[in-house]
Formats: structure tokens, C-alpha cells, sequence
């Protein structure tokens, strides 16, 4: 959550500060997929069992949507490592 939008007048505002976001991928060289507002639509959402991403036509929707674009896109640039995630077997001669 970067941001908080206000029910009433829809006024935005960064709850860490304007700059927190570059801050991070500054100092820790981390890349920033995108800013969630702090929104009541998110808790009625989950509450009910829906997620958020799938709520037409809303900002809130279209900002998870991006950030699962974006995240998508860097998983399929990684290396392709196929063999950490396979156990490793081993054979061995049992008697009869």
C-alpha cells in the first residue's frame, strides 16, 4: 500500500512520503511493480471472497492488474533452472 485515496473527495496522498518508493529502489536496487492505494474496496472485496483484480472498470482493478503484468513479464525474463526443483533419485542395487 503507497497510497491512500479519500472516499469522500478522492484526494490522493502517499502514506510513506512522496519519494518512499524511489527510496527503495535506490538503496536497494529493487524494481517498484506499481502503487496500491490503501481503498475499503479491497477489504469488502476480499471479505467476500472476490478478488480485487477481477473488479471491472475500477482503478483499483486496473493497478493490481498492471502490477500482475509487470511481475509476469520479470518471472518469464528469469533463467530457466529446471533441475533445483526436481528431487534428486538415486539408484541403488537391493538384493533379491
Amino acid at each position: 500500500m503507497a497510497t491512500h485515496i479519500c472516499e469522500n473527495c478522492g484526494h490522493e496522498s502517499a502514506i510513506f512520503g512522496p519519494l518512499s518508493s524511489q527510496r527503495l529502489e535506490t538503496e536497494y536496487g529493487l524494481e517498484i511493480l506499481g502503487k496500491l492505494p490503501l481503498n475499503s474496496a479491497i477489504c469488502h472485496a476480499s471479505d467476500a471472497g472476490i478478488p480485487v483484480s477481477t473488479l471491472e472498470n475500477t482503478p483499483l482493478a486496473v493497478s493490481y492488474q498492471q502490477i500482475s503484468t509487470k511481475l509476469l513479464a520479470n518471472l518469464a525474463g528469469l533463467p530457466k533452472d529446471y533441475n533445483s526443483g526436481l528431487a534428486q533419485i538415486k539408484l541403488t542395487k537391493t538384493p533379491v
